[in-house]
């Protein structure tokens, strides 16, 4: 995917030597050092700790609000007080708790608590300009402007009712007012140049631009943190700043999740998370459409239909600079590197990493050492020894063909990525999750003059109206199964279901051409009000 370099203004609100002494005020409005470090002696119940190693912990929990301010805002510093207080309040606690109720919890500790929400309201979802960037990235990008974000300038009433503010002009002109100027216009002269639009044109129009719009639903966007405790936050700022939807059962859903590593699973960031494996399949079912996650997600972890990657935080390493670039697996994927405008050394840093990525990808690995046959790859041996990949009872395909070629392209598709490129069509199939569309691989086996055979059986979905694929006995079993999603994604190639870069059509995703939809949408109207006038 390409990598777009944007930055963001410094934050002005605070000067570097003077983060720490402004951190440790906000604390100290809260008592949150010493709630903290009371909690912590509570929770150990008597036993005896060194005070050396108390005094680590709490200088940790220091170290940690200072990075969470410096690089998020004050909401997000509230919101990593309070889970850490609550976490502890539950730990010290000798009564049954559970998450999010303050039932059972040290009176110190909840009226910290009740403060951190006080505190984190008043804000009104203040931030940095590094949030405040990504959140612009996301809504203009990802969601195209559909889902809005919730308005700060709001009042309450004496009745404690929320209100708008009331931003009326000086002379008292209200908006009834400008309409009905509006309105006063001359609508003949208005609309005299516009030409007549069928009614079928436009309803053509609308019914491609609703499912445009159902197709952009699942596209997902990863956005890459480095520490954990900003992780955590940033996606509950996230949830707060954009409101959830409503599913098909009327359960409130959240567009943000939050993916840590195993590592430190006891500490705050984790807390009152649901498990990995819970958050990828929210994520790939399209519940949750962006995913706030540390490094971790980088290696082994494939997230489909991802069309948007943001590094909120700097890379120093090339081969994360490439796993990260390469979590963007949709066609029409992009990767933004954030950087501050200040930070020159920071932009350096991309066009460096740029030049290393592009040199990596020009390298040849080769290796000295030798291999035995069943060591190398499976389109090497079928091609350096077809003999074995013959099969003598076909008529009409007697060889096993070892590659396709799409000239036009260049994309290269054989057995060793064959099973890998049926899944990721399978996958991106409309009501994967739902209907559970898997490839079906049947193994039959047998044995001649004491050597194993495998026969594969696959059975595709039924909605490709695909006849199944059967090979022939072979020495191996993945063998078999490498011919049978070879033949398989043939077979999908030759009927257009996957394009000339062997990706899947139901992951390509057009541009919208919205001018040329806003200009047909608006002689429609223009049209229909003329008629009216006349």
């Amino acid at each position: 995917a390409p990598v777009i370099h944007e930055t963001y203004p410094p934050n002005s609100d605070f000067a570097l030597d003077q983060l720490s002494t402004r951190v440790t005020e906000l604390l100290n409005e809260l008592d949150a050092l010493q709630v903290f470090e009371y909690l912590l002696k509570k929770g150990f119940f008597g036993c005896k700790k060194h005070e050396e190693k108390l005094a680590a912990r709490v200088a940790k929990f220091l170290s940690d609000c200072i990075g969470v301010y410096q690089n998020l805002g004050t909401w997000c510093l509230y919101r990593f007080v309070y889970l850490e207080l609550e976490k502890q309040a539950r730990r010290a606690s000798l009564k049954w708790t559970t998450a999010g109720n303050m039932t059972g919890l040290d009176p110190k500790a909840i009226y910290a608590m009740l403060l951190c929400v006080s505190k984190r309201n008043e804000t009104q979802f203040g931030c940095t300009p590094k949030v405040e960037k990504i959140v612009e990235i996301i809504q203009q990008r990802l969601f195209g402007g559909s889902v809005p974000l919730e308005d700060n300038e709001m009042q309450d009433d004496d009745d404690g009712e929320i209100i708008p503010c009331d931003d009326d002009d000086e002379d008292g002109t209200t908006d009834k007012d400008a309409l009905e100027e509006d309105e006063s216009d001359d609508p003949v002269e208005c609309f005299s140049d516009v030409s007549d639009v069928s009614d079928d044109e436009v309803f053509d129009v609308l019914e491609e631009e609703k499912t445009k719009a159902k197709a952009d639903e699942l596209l997902k966007c990863v956005i890459f943190v480095n520490r954990r405790a900003e992780c955590r936050v940033l996606a509950d700022f996230l949830n707060e700043r954009f409101p959830t939807r409503i599913d098909d059962d009327g359960n409130e859903v959240k567009l943000f999740g939050c993916m840590l590593g195993q590592a430190s699973a006891s500490d705050a960031a984790s807390y009152d998370l649901p498990d990995m494996q819970k958050t990828l399949e929210s994520f790939e079912s399209g519940q949750a459409r962006v995913m706030v996650s540390t490094s971790v997600s980088c290696e082994g972890v494939d997230f489909p239909l991802c069309s948007m990657v943001i590094c909120a935080d700097t890379i120093q390493c090339p081969r994360k600079f490439i796993q990260v670039r390469g979590r963007a697996r949709h066609t029409d994927g992009v990767c933004f590197y954030l950087t501050n405008a200040s930070a020159i050394e920071d932009g350096k840093q991309f066009h460096v990493l740029s030049r290393q990525a592009e040199e990596i990808g020009r390298l040849e690995f080769k290796c000295d050492k030798k291999m035995t046959t069943k060591q190398q790859p499976l389109s090497i041996i079928a091609l350096k020894n077809q003999f074995h990949y013959t099969i003598t009872h076909l008529e009409n395909n007697p060889t096993i063909p070892a590659m396709l070629k799409v000239n036009s392209t260049g994309a290269i598709l054989d057995l060793d990525s064959s099973i890998s490129c049926l899944n990721m069509f399978c996958q991106s199939l409309p009501f994967f999750q739902k209907y559970n569309l898997n490839p079906v691989f049947e193994y039959e086996h047998k044995i001649e003059d004491k050597k194993n055979y495998f026969k594969v059986k696959l059975t595709l979905p039924s909605d490709l109206e695909i006849e199944p694929i059967i090979t022939p006995f072979m020495s191996s079993k993945m063998n078999s199964k490498a011919v049978a999603a070879f033949w398989a994604c043939e077979t999908l190639y030759r009927l257009g279901k996957l394009d000339d870069n062997l990706n899947s059509v139901y992951r390509q995703k057009k541009h919208r051409n919205l001018v040329q939809l806003q200009e047909r949408a608006g002689d429609y109207q223009a049209s229909k009000r003329f008629k009216k006038v006349r």
